[in-house]
């Protein structure tokens, strides 16, 4: 299993992040477990090459394949119960910083091994 991954903050220094009372300069995000994504939803929404074409994107005009994006609602979501900090604590989030915490988060998907036929 993966280990928990630390992400360190720069909130402005006039408006400290604050989660269960405290200002917190870093969020550690434990590894994910089946139920958090039935709680939480995917963190990436999977397009097929069909859907992919329909959304014009040059990407996938040239590839021809699906694509991945990130589910940005299932990843604060995700941030929140991963970290143990209250979702409004995930909603003041900068830019920057949700962004970090996002790719925490997908990091975790790692890369899927074939099924064993049966």
């Amino acid at each position: 299993m993966a280990d928990a991954l630390i992400i360190p903050l720069t909130p402005d220094p006039e408006k400290p992040y604050m989660a269960h009372g405290e200002k917190i300069s870093s969020i550690t995000l434990r590894p994910p477990v089946g139920g958090d994504f039935v709680a939480c939803g995917y963190p990436m929404i999977i397009l097929s090459p069909d859907e992919a074409m329909a959304d014009e994107t040059d990407q996938a005009e040239q590839s021809g394949q699906g694509e991945f994006r990130p589910n940005a609602a299932a990843c604060a979501k995700l941030i929140s119960r991963l970290g143990g900090i209250p979702y409004s604590t995930v909603a003041a989030l900068n830019a920057a910083d949700f962004n970090a915490c996002m790719m925490g988060v997908l990091s975790f998907l790692g890369a899927a091994k074939p099924a064993k036929p049966s």
